[in-house]
């Protein structure tokens, strides 16, 4: 009798834990709005623009991990409508924020807003008259109704030549939402741009584009010669905090190649690393190599400790550009 009851208000505890932990709790109330441009690319994520605004009275917050100050893609519920179908898909929308690592709390006082970016990734459409219409409603805080917007998206070569462009532009000024962008939806002709500025003896368009690079599972096996000599390049140097995670994206990089002769640099230099942290850079990268991972290692289990300062400033360069306003 007494093991029936045990068991009993355990299973009753279980399910109640299983209640709490699948319920999210939502505290303060906010109103959406979307912008977004009615016609975009095929081959590329649908991109909104969300503006956050607090109508409430008290706060509303958010853990932000960096590297933009606005909430991550994980606050909000994501759904599309292509065409003329009635039902809605679920769909995972992203924007490069952090979930894991160091990280602080973030507030929207009642009566600011903020622009979060948000990467909704489509499928191929049979015509771009149907379009696609996305829906977004927040998951931790009130909100009357989701808000919409409907997207062509088109086969135009000269309008994703321009998006092309856009984005490598962006790239280049650190932009956080573009390089996700970029490194989550690779296109093959950013991607040799790409291959293209890493081999430049310029550090901070190194470090750029070896941050994209190394978040690929694959690069083309012929770009092993030219990581070979960019690893020789920038590892044997003494790190600098202005390079950020420079050579151990450029190692990630060169090893993503699969390429013996990148390769055959790393473990050259593993022999005559001038010191313990760039040897931790080359055995960490040969590791994920090895273990068959893409290169994407969550911040907290990064060796290179510069990585902290290319992301703090991220952190505080996109405070104007992120759209924080107060009414």
């Amino acid at each position: 009798m007494f093991e029936k009851g045990s068991q009993a208000l355990c299973l009753a505890i279980l399910a109640v834990g299983a209640a709490h932990a699948v319920a999210r709790e939502m505290k303060g109330e906010v109103t959406l709005t979307v912008n977004a441009d009615r016609k975009q690319p095929a081959g590329w994520p649908v991109v909104v623009e969300l503006t956050v605004r607090n109508t409430g009275k008290e706060p509303v917050s958010w853990w932000c991990g960096g590297p933009g100050i606005y909430p991550g893609a994980e606050h909000f519920a994501v759904r599309v409508r292509y065409g003329r179908e009635t039902v809605w898909q679920d769909a995972t929308g992203s924007n490069g924020q952090y979930t894991e690592g160091s990280g602080r709390a973030r507030q929207l006082a009642s009566g600011e807003s903020i622009v979060v970016p948000l990467a909704v990734p489509v499928r191929k459409l049979e015509s771009s008259s149907l379009g696609v219409t996305v829906s977004i409603l927040p998951r931790d805080w009130h909100a009357a109704e989701p808000v919409e917007c409907f997207v062509s998206v088109i086969e135009d070569a000269q309008r994703a030549e321009q998006m092309r462009v856009s984005v490598i532009q962006a790239v280049l000024n650190r932009n956080a939402f573009w390089m996700h962008v970029a490194e989550r939806y690779p296109d093959p002709v950013v991607m040799d741009a790409m291959l293209k500025l890493v081999t430049l003896d310029c550090a901070p368009i190194v470090s750029i584009s070896a941050h994209v690079l190394a978040r690929q599972a694959t690069l083309p096996e012929e770009a092993g010669k030219d990581f070979a000599a960019v690893v020789k390049r920038w590892l044997p140097q003494k790190a600098r905090p202005e390079w950020g995670g420079l050579q151990d994206d450029v190692t990630r990089a060169a090893l993503a190649t699969k390429s013996e002769a990148a390769r055959r640099a790393v473990l050259e230099l593993l022999q005559s690393a001038p010191d313990a942290q760039a040897r931790s850079i080359l055995i960490s990268a040969l590791r994920v190599s090895a273990a068959g991972l893409s290169g994407h290692v969550p911040p907290c289990c990064i060796f290179n400790s510069n990585r902290r300062t290319i992301r703090n400033s991220h952190a505080r360069s996109n405070g104007a550009s992120n759209g924080l306003t107060r009414d």
